[in-house]
């Protein structure tokens, strides 16, 4: 989580642009409107949700929770528990 914080974010743009898109709003358009706010949060060393918060265009399409849950790293770990889990069980089986 502290690495990903240190992206301010940035490195989950991709989800935001999906969720976005699903929701109705065009490809390129999401996809110009996270350029010009990620440019703003690098410039600005400011998080991602804080910037698209208080974006007039990025606040009327996407509720306060809705970015929480996209922004949240636990969502981004997928398998990555049960890989490492069979992982170590392997190689315990494998070296004991």
């Amino acid at each position: 989580e502290r690495n990903l914080n240190l992206t301010l974010g940035l490195c989950l743009t991709e989800k935001v642009m999906i969720e976005l898109v699903e929701k109705g709003i065009g490809r390129q358009d999401a996809h110009e409107m996270l350029r010009r706010l990620a440019m703003k949060c690098w410039n600005e060393r400011r998080s991602l949700r804080e910037v698209m918060l208080e974006d007039e265009k990025a606040s009327g399409l996407v509720t306060e929770a809705e970015l929480d849950d996209w922004l949240n790293p636990e969502n981004y770990i997928g398998t990555a528990v049960e890989q490492v889990e069979k992982a170590v069980h392997t190689l315990r089986e494998r070296y004991p």
